[in-house]
């Protein structure tokens, strides 16, 4: 027997271990922790910049602790939703492949589900009324999108009311961040600028959620935009989005940053369009502009 050979016989099967560690496996290969942390932080100094206020390190790593657990909380419960899909598509992720059962993931989900809402308390005492209000109704939105807004899979029929009922949850984690980050400070909260740089991250992330899935080829168990609406009508909701994302950075004064990026992206999208193997390097750089998009209203002076 050689060394390799031996190694695997007496290697310790990873569906073996306590639960504990098969979530942080799970959330290993499923939450890229480097990228949130980027995607995250990019947001918040984007409102902190919108706000007009000065950073806090307290509040920004407060801000951004809470928006990682809820974003891996959100992480696990689509694990949970598209385990029936990934058994046919994508076998060897970790729902499919055993490492952690649908039982044991649900449990853990509704545990955490409870225990945030308990953490509402502190969000009260700590910050304001208004943060606290804000992340009851995203905490709120999550169950409900957990709960597939308790109309099961039927919602699935329709893709695109189906994802704009996703995307809305960005809404109000924007609003809660924004009152989460004044809570401390005698400054008001600019209701129409924080809606406007929500509707950004909205248009942004649904142009991500549209664009990430451009594979011609992908299995028809996915039910992706492509595969639902075909290529012209996909290339038409990527436009609108972009052309709605644009409006926006415009009227919060960063016309040139929309013009780049939306230049970019029209280029990539009709490159796509007239050559759809190309579909990878459009994906990436949909992908790329979600970050993208705050960290340069964070930094860019208009």
């Amino acid at each position: 027997m050689n060394e390799t050979t031996k190694n695997l016989s007496t290697s310790k099967d990873p569906n073996s271990l306590p639960l504990f560690k098969r979530m942080v496996i799970l959330t290993n290969e499923r939450f890229p922790l480097i990228v949130n942390i980027l995607l995250v932080t990019g947001t918040i100094l984007a409102l902190n910049k919108i706000l007009k206020i000065p950073f806090g390190l307290t509040t920004f790593l407060l801000t951004l602790f809470i928006n990682l657990f809820l974003l891996l909380l959100l992480r696990w419960t689509d694990e949970l939703k598209d385990h029936d899909k990934d058994v046919l598509a994508h076998p060897l992720r970790p729902i499919p492949r055993g490492l952690v059962k649908v039982k044991e993931l649900k449990s853990i989900i509704e545990k955490t589900m409870i225990l945030f809402l308990a953490f509402g308390a502190l969000i009260f005492l700590f910050f304001s009324l208004p943060s606290l209000v804000f992340y009851i109704i995203t905490l709120a939105w999550m169950h409900l999108m957990y709960k597939e807004f308790f109309v099961g899979t039927k919602l699935q029929n329709f893709p695109f009311i189906y994802a704009v009922l996703h995307q809305l949850l960005i809404i109000p984690m924007s609003f809660m961040n924004a009152f989460i980050l004044t809570s401390n400070l005698k400054s008001t909260v600019p209701l129409n600028s924080i809606f406007i740089l929500s509707i950004i991250f909205l248009s942004s992330f649904f142009a991500y959620e549209v664009g990430r899935k451009l594979n011609p080829d992908a299995h028809p168990a996915l039910k992706t935009y492509l595969h639902c609406f075909g290529k012209t009508k996909v290339l038409t909701l990527l436009i609108i989005l972009e052309t709605i994302l644009f409006l926006c950075l415009y009227i919060l004064g960063y016309k040139i940053v929309g013009y780049i990026l939306t230049t970019i992206i029209f280029i990539k999208l009709f490159q796509w369009y007239l050559k759809p193997h190309l579909f990878k390097k459009t994906e990436d750089t949909i992908a790329l502009q979600v970050l993208a998009v705050s960290w340069l209203i964070a930094f860019v002076t208009y």
